[in-house]
């Protein structure tokens, strides 16, 4: 009898080895140090789908920005429009000597007419200006639309981070689950071997019992003499 009930116990003892064994097979396997990580992916998950939004606010202003400096045009006004939406002194300067001499230009005409010598040379120093705003308006747009770009860039690398995100949460949740179930299964394994040793710890104690009366109680001795009559 104690051979088997050593055998018994020896093979719940394997079933609850291999129980647990199974458990931290998994947690190495799907690399879980916590198990309440799934709290700390979905807090991940909230801050970056904040980050998100801000960041797709971001392109969508540069968006506009860009495409208000495409509709500005090289003009001074135009280039007034620009130097507003991107802070430029260059641009401010040149709209500035633009209108200074075009301010001249237009009263050297009203008092002397188109053939005055000064006339050529102002008409000559607002090509230039021409030139050198249209110069500006180009740089300023190019600059709007690295910004422009850069904002899609980081949206765009922050939306990849969230969907990876979003599938380690689903392959962590599931992991979860399935290392709950090998818990749970190590658990009952304990809880029979410990149920099994208690059980045979109570009937090895009964036993004994049994055979210590079985001692105290030995055969009759005969008596010596009738006691009657």
């Amino acid at each position: 009898v104690n051979s088997l009930l050593n055998d018994r116990i020896k093979g719940l003892q394997k079933d609850v080895s291999d129980a647990e064994r199974a458990v931290e097979d998994f947690k190495s396997q799907h690399r879980i140090v916590d198990p309440t990580d799934g709290g700390t992916l979905q807090s991940q998950l909230d801050q970056l789908t904040t980050q998100l939004i801000a960041a797709q606010g971001d392109a969508d202003k540069a968006k506009d920005r860009y495409n208000q400096a495409l509709a500005a045009g090289t003009s001074a006004a135009g280039l007034a429009k620009l130097s507003e939406i991107l802070s430029s002194n260059a641009a401010a300067n040149l709209r500035d000597d633009y209108n200074q001499r075009a301010t001249e230009l237009a009263n050297l005409e009203t008092m002397y007419g188109p053939r005055h010598p000064a006339i050529g040379r102002l008409r000559s120093e607002l090509d230039r200006i021409n030139r050198l705003m249209a110069g500006e308006a180009m740089r300023i747009r190019q600059q709007l639309k690295a910004n422009y770009d850069l904002a899609v860039q980081n949206a765009g690398k922050l939306q990849d981070k969230l969907e990876a995100l979003r599938q380690q949460s689903q392959d962590s949740s599931l992991a979860q689950v399935q290392l709950r179930q090998l818990d749970s299964k190590a658990q009952a394994a304990r809880t029979v071997l410990d149920d099994f040793l208690k059980r045979a710890q109570e009937t090895s104690q009964l036993q004994g019992v049994q055979t210590s009366e079985a001692r105290t109680i030995g055969a009759a001795a005969p008596p010596l003499q009738p006691t009657w009559p």
